[in-house]
């Protein structure tokens, strides 16, 4: 990644970034005029976003010098307009699978990264609204329409992130705030994952209905988390609590980690002592650690190319 940042910087032109041609050019259009000037195949951009999500996977690890996020910055696949271009299907990625994963593991690695500025932009600035609008209707109907198990995954935890970069807003008034925040949405795709027919062997819960209340119950907004009803979190609770090896361990993960969140804050599910005894419960199971993002897009990226 060092290397490629360094060559980047002596590159007059590159299929790695817009030219200032294309950069003048509307933005929803940018990333097909870009793809039709250099004739950039399916295949290409395959790995061009591929190595946008591996750069991202590894940002954490480089120095955040001025050299670095300056080259970072120029790459199309850390340019909004190229993430929803992706997201929103353009011609350019003729529907790939693992450009749009790869997308949102460009979103999903930078939020709390070292160049999260420049996927993630200020939210104050009205001009930014409607990316984070299309953004969010993107990833809605990315969770509900099911291509990839691993793809819906990584859709479920960037709307978690956009959730929580929203909810840090102190315009609580803005548009972006409301329109989000008062969204029927994480209802909807709440009741739509819940009765999702692709359940795990208990035939109780499907894993993205347990991904997508751990990831509203992370927001730490009652606006969203509202939207999960007190009998299922008692019902989830029960299943934790009750468990004795019924479940997998993806399962019995997401049980736990929604059973500590239950513990650390009044859902109005359980009083005070039983939230404490539920606290140290969890903190007494020793289960498997959750495996990492790197990890699964790696199994994921074998699995689309057949490796």
């Amino acid at each position: 990644i060092k290397l490629l940042c360094s060559e980047i910087k002596s590159w007059e032109r590159s299929i790695f970034y817009f030219s200032e041609e294309t950069s003048k050019r509307p933005t929803a259009i940018r990333l097909k005029t870009h793809s039709d000037e250099y004739q950039i195949t399916t295949a290409e951009m395959d790995c061009i976003l591929g190595i946008g999500a591996s750069m991202n996977l590894c940002a954490k690890y480089l120095p955040a010098n001025y050299d670095i996020v300056d080259s970072i910055s120029r790459l199309l696949f850390m340019k909004p307009e190229t993430i929803l271009a992706v997201l929103s299907h353009n011609s350019a990625t003729s529907g790939s699978l693992f450009i749009e994963t790869s997308a949102l593991i460009c979103l999903l690695e930078s939020f709390n990264g070292p160049v999260s500025h420049l996927l993630w932009p200020d939210v104050h600035e009205n001009s930014n609204e409607d990316y984070f609008c299309e953004l969010f209707l993107c990833l809605n109907t990315m969770i509900m329409n099911i291509r990839h198990k691993f793809t819906q995954e990584v859709s479920i935890e960037v709307y978690g992130c956009l959730i929580k970069y929203i909810c840090t807003s102190n315009k609580k008034q803005s548009f972006i705030n409301l329109f989000l925040l008062t969204s029927p949405w994480s209802s909807i795709i709440l009741e739509y994952l819940r009765t999702d027919s692709s359940v795990n062997n208990d035939g109780e819960f499907s894993s993205s209905f347990l991904a997508f209340v751990n990831v509203l119950l992370s927001t730490n907004c009652s606006a969203i988390f509202s939207s999960i009803s007190k009998n299922q979190l008692r019902n989830l609770l029960l299943a934790y609590i009750h468990d004795e090896n019924k479940h997998d361990s993806v399962t019995r993960n997401y049980l736990k980690s929604i059973s500590q969140k239950i513990a650390s804050r009044d859902y109005e599910v359980l009083d005070s002592r039983e939230r404490l005894s539920l606290e140290v419960m969890t903190a007494s199971d020793n289960l498997q650690p959750a495996v990492s993002i790197s990890h699964r897009f790696n199994l994921f990226y074998k699995e689309i190319f057949c490796l």
